[in-house]
């Protein structure tokens, strides 16, 4: 895969300072931003990061390498908390019989990508790292559409296949994160058409299919502090005069904390809609009665007021979310399954299932009495982690249990534990 600019660096945000930096590395990530759509996959994570590009044009691991230094210095101020690297696609294409291209063999390619990966291990302990394997490719399309310009090209998807299983064991050897391109993509129907624009590089559908697996690998790493958009904090989120107006009139809604009705609900058209279009793949503008997707909440919430869908059970409230709440509620990251898992299961429960209910008042029950134990008696380390696993309703109340005990400490160890009422020292005022 290609970049669509040598040294290109683009800064879609613009300061480091917002406690998290996400820069792609590699020779086509670039393209990703570049297609019809694909900025509107990033959206819920453009207040939460800094997200920074470096998209090489054609280069390969050893271009890579002699340039890590430079593009990662190690004196840097400010070190990413994220990187994600895809190298590659050009490495793997057959070689050319000059000795010249940009095929390299395939030990050097591991020891390039090992060189890589320890390097940015060594930025900072709170550096993150998941590597994007090779993908596969459309060997018809990328064999008639060549450029007269260039010697023959020779890619194929058995040394994609090698290349990309070398990668997934490299990563697996050094404990860095993967995402296993050559097989999501393949799980897509119809991939070698709607994945790439030429056979190679990613289409806005390839583009969604890469973001959905970075998401996942970053929902179940379990890094802290977590890296999952749900779980960053939005910059500036405080409450604001200037703010939509509710509809009482009397106070404005605070777009930060409308998480929950971003969240993506599953839906079945009751009636055939026309100049809709749910499937980027297909060119038709209309949806047939019965046809199954997913909406945003808002979205959905809305269409079902007016008896268009029906809603669904989401993920966060799915049957394998139950059994584990059943078997050990403390336990359970609610966070990454939905940062609001109460206010929107109350939102949710009456309009596709009302034991959605049951099931919230029993994880709260569990884990209001944890909460308020950890609270009181862990320690700042073992606090951190716990606190990747609670709600934002849940961290609010950790929050509040912390303030009263430190309150109550100070009260203890300070001053008079008894103090006079102001009421009892003034004079009664004498009967008439």
């Amino acid at each position: 895969m290609d970049g669509p600019g040598r040294s290109r660096k683009v800064a879609l945000m613009g300061k480091p300072s917002m406690g998290g930096v996400v820069l792609w590395w590699g020779n086509g990530m670039v393209f990703a931003f570049t297609s019809s759509n694909a900025h509107e996959l990033y959206s819920p994570i453009f207040a939460r990061a800094d997200i920074l590009l470096r998209g090489y044009y054609g280069w390969n691991s050893r271009r890579a390498v002699q340039v890590l230094d430079q593009v990662f210095p190690k004196d840097a101020p400010v070190q990413p908390a994220l990187v994600i690297v895809y190298f590659g696609g050009n490495d793997s294409m057959g070689p050319h019989s000059s000795g010249l291209g940009p095929h390299v063999p395939l030990d050097e390619y591991m020891e390039n990508m090992r060189k890589i990966a320890v390097h940015l291990k060594s930025l900072s302990d709170t550096t993150r790292i998941i590597f994007m394997s090779c993908p596969p490719v459309d060997e018809t399309r990328v064999s008639s559409s060549t450029s007269g310009i260039f010697s023959e090209v020779v890619r194929t998807n058995e040394l994609c296949q090698i290349y990309s299983n070398s990668c997934i064991k490299l990563c697996q050897e050094l404990g860095v994160k993967v995402v296993d391109l050559f097989s999501a993509f393949q799980k897509r129907d119809g991939w070698t058409t709607a994945c790439f624009t030429d056979g190679i590089h990613l289409s806005a559908e390839g583009s969604k299919i890469v973001v959905e697996e970075i998401l996942k690998v970053l929902k179940e790493a379990e890094w802290v502090p977590s890296l999952h958009w749900k779980s960053m904090p939005t910059e500036f989120s405080e409450d604001s005069p200037y703010d939509l107006v509710a509809a009482d009139g009397k106070q404005t809604l605070n777009p930060s904390e409308w998480t929950f009705h971003r969240e993506f609900v599953p839906v079945v058209f009751q009636k055939a809609i026309n100049g809709v279009k749910i499937d980027e793949s297909t060119e038709k503008g209309h949806v047939e009665q019965g046809s199954k997707t997913e909406l945003p909440f808002w979205l959905a919430h809305e269409l079902n007021m007016r008896q268009a869908v029906s809603i669904g059970v989401p993920a966060c409230f799915n049957q394998k979310t139950r059994l584990e709440i059943q078997a050990d509620a403390a336990c359970v990251d609610l966070r990454s399954r939905c940062p609001y898992f109460y206010e929107f299961g109350c939102k949710l429960a009456p309009l596709c299932d009302k034991s959605i209910g049951l099931l919230l008042a029993y994880a709260f029950r569990i884990r209001y009495k944890e909460v308020l134990h950890k609270a009181h008696t862990t320690g700042f380390a073992a606090a951190s982690k716990f606190l990747t696993l609670l709600t934002k309703e849940e961290s609010y109340m950790y929050e509040a249990a912390q303030s009263s005990m430190a309150a109550f400490k100070k009260w203890r160890m300070g001053g008079p534990r008894l103090q006079r009422a102001s009421i009892l020292g003034r004079k009664r005022k004498p009967a008439e």
